[in-house]
């Protein structure tokens, strides 16, 4: 008789997912959610577009619908951010698809110096780190917690 791996899954999902979002260092977590409630701020600064894919994926992952700021927020942040330059990109022309994931105690900041690096880092998150995998527009496997 088939039995359901279902709970263990769950779990799994759960404790890599949604309570330990690694991404800089082993040592270092940002809780986005808890129990499909939202406990981080996007602030996207002006970068809506990619901060609506990640709210997006994040809310199908969790549950949770991280509500987005402008600038500044109070709590946990996952920031969008723009600068001159990416550390330790290249001076090449593909550079501008360099992007830096960093997280400490309370935030997590996407770094990068085009629109484009953004995206590359909105989604290099969620393949990398969230386990979302995307085939082809139409088909993609985005996991979810319970």
């Amino acid at each position: 008789m088939f039995r359901s791996h279902r709970p263990i899954l769950h779990v799994a999902l759960f404790a890599f997912l949604v309570v330990s979002c690694l991404l800089a260092s082993p040592s270092r977590a940002v809780t986005l959610a808890e129990q499909g409630q939202p406990n981080a701020t996007i602030v996207h600064n002006g970068h809506k577009t990619q901060a609506e894919a990640l709210q997006k994926y994040i809310q199908k992952i969790t549950g949770a619908k991280l509500p987005m700021a402008k600038t500044g927020a109070e709590g946990a942040v996952v920031e969008l951010k723009m600068v001159d330059e990416v550390p330790g990109s290249s001076d090449a022309a593909k550079a501008n698809q360099a992007y830096l994931l960093q997280a400490d105690d309370n935030n997590l900041t996407l770094t990068a110096s085009t629109e484009l690096g953004l995206d590359y880092a909105v989604y290099g998150l969620l393949q990398d780190h969230l386990g979302v995998a995307f085939f082809t527009p139409d088909f993609e496997r985005v996991p979810s917690s319970p």
